[in-house]
C-alpha cells in the first residue's frame, strides 16, 4: 500500500476518534470540569475547556492517527511487496542469473 493511502487511512481514523470524543467532550463538560477539580485541586479549567479538549480529545486522536498509520503499514504490506523488483516494469527478481531485468532490460 502506497504511503500516501496509509496516510489517508491514519487521517480519516484520527478524524472520526476526534469527532466522537469531541461529542463526548461537548456533552458532558460540566463532569469532566468537576472531574479535574477532583484530581488537579485546582480550578485550572473553569473559564476555558481548551486544556481539556486538548488532552481528552486530540491527544487520543492524534494516538488513534498513529495507531491506524501503523496499522495500515503492517497490513497494507504482504510479503510479495518486499521481494526485489525491478524498478522499471516491477518484475520480480528473485533467481536471476544476470544484472538485467528479464523482462525489460534494465539494469539492475
Amino acid at each position: 500500500m502506497h504511503w500516501f493511502w496509509r496516510a489517508a487511512i491514519a487521517v480519516g481514523v484520527g478524524w472520526m476518534s476526534f469527532v466522537l470524543c469531541a461529542a463526548s467532550f461537548v456533552s458532558s463538560w460540566q463532569t469532566v470540569d468537576s472531574v479535574w477539580k477532583q484530581w488537579i485541586g485546582i480550578m485550572l479549567v473553569a473559564d476555558n475547556h481548551t486544556f481539556s479538549f486538548i488532552l481528552l480529545c486530540i491527544v487520543p486522536a492524534g494516538l488513534m492517527a498513529l495507531a491506524g498509520f501503523g496499522m495500515a503499514t503492517l497490513v497494507g504490506n504482504p510479503s510479495s511487496h518486499r521481494e526485489t523488483r525491478c524498478r522499471k516494469c516491477n518484475y520480480i527478481l528473485r533467481g536471476i542469473t544476470e544484472p538485467r531485468c528479464p523482462e525489460c532490460g534494465e539494469a539492475i
